[in-house]
């Protein structure tokens, strides 16, 4: 998982698949901090390997699956983002640059080299950004895209297989 934060999503998938392995990465050291209680919490540290990396720098391997829920708004939203999300989520978790792209370019340019053959990369994303989004992909050379919808009905994640 690039980017786990909290650790929610690979501690969700490991408790949910007992034969999975897991790396983690993510930039700062207060969400691996969190993330290392978490997957503690769940008894599942032998299943989860933390480690901080920017994005794939300090990822080296191949993997079936690579999941991310990178910083999709646009620096100029932050601002008007609800209380709940500006005064609770670091900067660093919400910032995803000039159009809110930026951690895809880097995430979809740099996927192929760490994914086995019939690989796949799942993203989430924000409102409105699917379109771009799916091109981007496309033009990384992955295929076979769709769509997933969150519990509203609103397409939030975007799967892609080599």
């Amino acid at each position: 998982e690039l980017g786990c934060g909290s650790g929610c999503i690979s501690v969700t998938i490991a408790a949910n698949h007992p034969d999975v392995r897991i790396d983690a990465v993510d930039v700062s050291k207060e969400a691996l901090s969190v993330a290392e209680g978490n997957v503690a919490c769940h008894g599942l540290q032998d299943r989860i390997t933390l480690r901080e990396s920017n994005w794939f720098d300090s990822v080296s391997g191949q993997y079936h699956l690579i999941i991310s829920n990178p910083p999709y708004i646009e620096s100029n939203a932050l601002e008007s983002l609800a209380p709940e999300v500006k005064n609770h989520d670091p900067i660093l978790a919400l910032d995803g640059g000039k159009d809110g792209l930026e951690a895809y370019r880097i995430i979809f340019s740099q996927a192929r080299a760490h994914l086995y053959p019939q690989g796949t990369l799942m993203v989430e994303h924000g409102a409105g950004q699917e379109d771009e989004l799916q091109r981007l992909m496309e033009n990384s050379g992955f295929g076979q895209i769709r769509a997933i919808p969150d519990l509203s009905g609103t397409n939030r994640v975007l799967i892609g297989c080599l």
